[in-house]
């Protein structure tokens, strides 16, 4: 095995954030292994190329049209023989469900083992064991693969980037695209519709979860976020309730936000949220459940009932403000 693969995520011209994260673990296990870290590339353009090269040695490019596109049948056919005639020990892609769908079909076509949604690693001597939270996250597994190559997802928000500046500019491999046809056209993107407020832009979020009760709670959240000039996002049970609109949806499956302010009422911070809100500059966490996981990544927390906290904390609010 002579190297380590990461799969570029882009979305029209644009580095998707969980690329980051992918060379964060790739760079992690590059040196625990002495192994260069190669990206892969598919763009119609090269004007990724120099915001890549700082983090790897080798980049593998292939230019084509079809690429502006997330058409995961074409990327596991152009993929096919890159793994074929490279020597990889791993392949890493991001869990997303792009990521998903290449990666479980990549392994099933190419033979490597697929370990999916991965959070972490343990590494003793030659032996290294991946991470994987099951039971929504109440326990976690750890995995050796019985392949010696394995290809991995990365689940968002487990490994945090950070910026590794190589010590000169990677090799580009232009790689020559495979011809064939496909089962599977892209139509388009369709941008969702933004409802009356934006979450992804405002500077202070108020989240709120299945800690608030009830529907009739929902005027004192509203007063306290206009009295500290936030809006309100929330996490999947008030979606399912029907308390908010889908807009407001923060997590995996909503919008991602990095306001300067995250405050979480009565949130527990299941993974899929936590993806959501993890890279806001302060977060605050007020929660009865004092092994709450949204603790976890808080800067501040305060253990107790919200709806007793919440006027005490406005009332702070307006004491400063006057």
């Amino acid at each position: 095995m002579k190297e380590i693969l990461c799969l570029v995520e882009q979305e029209e011209g644009r580095l998707k954030d969980i690329t980051l994260e992918v060379f964060s673990l790739g760079s992690e296990l590059s040196e625990r292994f002495s192994l260069p870290l190669v990206a892969i590339l598919f763009a119609e353009s090269d004007q990724l190329l120099l915001e890549i090269e700082k983090w790897v040695d080798e980049i593998i490019f292939i230019s084509d049209p079809l690429f502006n596109s997330l058409n995961s049948e074409i990327y596991r056919e152009q993929l096919l023989p890159i793994l074929e005639e490279r020597e990889a020990k791993f392949v890493l892609i991001g869990n997303t469900a792009f990521g998903v769908e290449i990666g479980s079909s990549l392994a099933a076509k190419s033979g490597y083992g697929f370990i999916p949604d991965i959070t972490g690693y343990e590494s003793e001597d030659s032996e290294i064991r991946f991470l994987r939270e099951i039971y929504g996250g109440k326990i976690v597994s750890s995995l050796v693969s019985a392949k010696e190559r394995l290809i991995l997802t990365v689940r968002s928000g487990s490994f945090k980037p950070k910026e590794v500046i190589k010590p000169k500019s990677a090799k580009i491999t232009r790689w020559a695209k495979k011809e064939g046809t496909y089962k599977t056209e892209f139509l388009g993107y369709k941008e969702a519709v933004t409802g009356e407020v934006d979450i992804t832009k405002a500077n202070i979020v108020v989240g709120i979860g299945r800690g608030i009760k009830s529907k009739d709670n929902l005027p004192l959240v509203e007063e306290f976020a206009k009295e500290i000039g936030g809006v309100i996002g929330c996490s999947r049970p008030i979606i399912d309730l029907g308390w908010l609109p889908k807009e407001r949806l923060i997590g995996s499956s909503g919008k991602t936000v990095k306001p300067k302010v995250y405050i979480a009422l009565g949130i527990s911070g299941a993974f899929q949220h936590i993806s959501g809100m993890k890279d806001a500059e302060t977060i605050i966490a007020v929660n009865k459940d004092p092994e709450a996981p949204i603790f976890s990544v808080a800067h501040y927390g305060i253990v107790g009932d919200l709806i007793k906290i919440l006027p005490v904390l406005k009332e702070k609010v307006k004491e400063i403000k006057a």
